[in-house]
């Protein structure tokens, strides 16, 4: 049986499930068919192939008394992976590694997995061989995908398992990861030693408490306007380089309606008063990553104008997806219809877009019946 390979696309889909699952009900096993399943064969696997998928595996070894995992994934005959799998309503903790950190030496795995359905974590033995880290080198939360987290899962689907290049990934990634750590508490709190190497670079002179107390404040301001200024850059450039005709997002005035103009008869208006913000930017992202599981990102277009933002299927002024109206101190999202009736909705962040996600496909979807 072929499994076609599309790890982000499928996931994806089994995301976009989630919400209309009652996850208090689902028990463990109720998870694992609903949930894991779809997670195993997304990575390329035929869970109904028994060289490839074995529920319930026991090892024979010396200290493991019949006990179970709930799967193991072969390769080359010789089990690789070990999944552990506890109900959604669980929170993953360390004493749920237990079992799976028994199994891993004895059965000479390089890969553990612990899952509650929603979120998956990967562990391999880079501390000590044969035994399992402490810590995962890898997190997928199917609530809060993250693209650059899934492209490392290739290294484990089946058509491209390739277990060295794993490892080699999985240590760059705890390097990261510490990285990531250590530059985050700068941020917030700078440490003496940080703020004298920034400090040194642009002060010649000596480091006195007053002065040391000064850079430090400094330190915090210029890594927040670094960061500040970097996503900005990062945001707009993405949205120029987003598939579509134009260079920059198109503004219109205000006064278009929906069924009135369509793109094609629309120019941009100079010095209209429009002004794009980062927030309409990254809500217009928000809407994309929701509408991607079920049409082509490039299809989904934006265009800006002077008390609201639209988001638009194939950039056509008769295809609104939503509106984006953000004030100064109010958020609302414009929804419509199938006869094309906005109604608006109050959110408190760009997050609570998500609860509209079902909204939204289905209106996007509309266009194409």
């Amino acid at each position: 049986m072929e499994i076609e390979m599309d790890p982000l696309g499928s996931l994806n889909q089994i995301a976009a499930r989630v919400p209309n699952l009652q996850l208090d009900r689902l028990n463990e096993e109720g998870a694992k068919h609903a949930l894991v399943l779809p997670f195993l064969q997304a990575l390329g696997y035929d869970v109904f192939d028994p060289q490839q998928v074995i529920p319930e595996f026991t090892a024979d070894a010396p200290g493991i008394r019949s006990e179970k995992v709930d799967y193991a994934l072969f390769h080359r005959g010789q089990p690789v992976i070990l999944i552990e799998c506890k109900q959604p309503s669980t929170k993953l903790s360390t004493r749920h590694q237990s079992q799976l950190f028994r199994y891993f030496g004895a059965v000479n795995a390089k890969v553990g997995i612990l899952t509650n359905g929603i979120v998956y974590r990967f562990f391999t033995d880079l501390m000590a061989a044969n035994k399992m880290d402490e810590d995962p080198f890898l997190e997928i939360d199917l609530l809060d995908i993250n693209e650059s987290a899934v492209s490392e899962l290739r290294l484990l689907t089946r058509d491209e398992l390739n277990l060295e290049g794993m490892i080699q990934s999985a240590t760059n990634l705890r390097y990261l990861r510490g990285m990531h750590e250590t530059l985050d508490r700068q941020v917030t709190d700078p440490e003496p030693e940080f703020v004298r190497w920034l400090a040194k670079h642009v002060f010649d002179g000596p480091m006195t408490g007053t002065r040391t107390e000064k850079f430090t404040e400094l330190s915090r301001v210029a890594f927040r306007d670094v960061i500040a200024s970097r996503a900005n850059e990062a945001i707009r450039s993405a949205l120029q380089q987003d598939d579509q005709p134009a260079s920059a997002p198109v503004l219109t005035d205000e006064s278009t309606d929906v069924d009135e103009v369509d793109h094609d008869d629309s120019e941009p208006k100079k010095n209209s008063g429009i002004e794009t913000t980062v927030e309409e930017i990254e809500a217009y992202f928000v809407v994309k990553s929701i509408l991607r599981t079920a049409l082509s990102p490039e299809r989904i277009a934006f265009r800006d104008q002077k008390s609201y933002a639209s988001v638009l299927l194939d950039d056509n002024n008769r295809k609104p997806v939503c509106r984006l109206r953000f004030g100064a101190k109010t958020m609302q999202i414009g929804l419509f219809d199938a006869e094309k009736n906005e109604s608006r909705h109050p959110i408190e962040s760009l997050d609570d877009i998500y609860t509209h996600a079902e909204t939204l496909r289905e209106t996007a979807l509309g266009y194409d019946n």
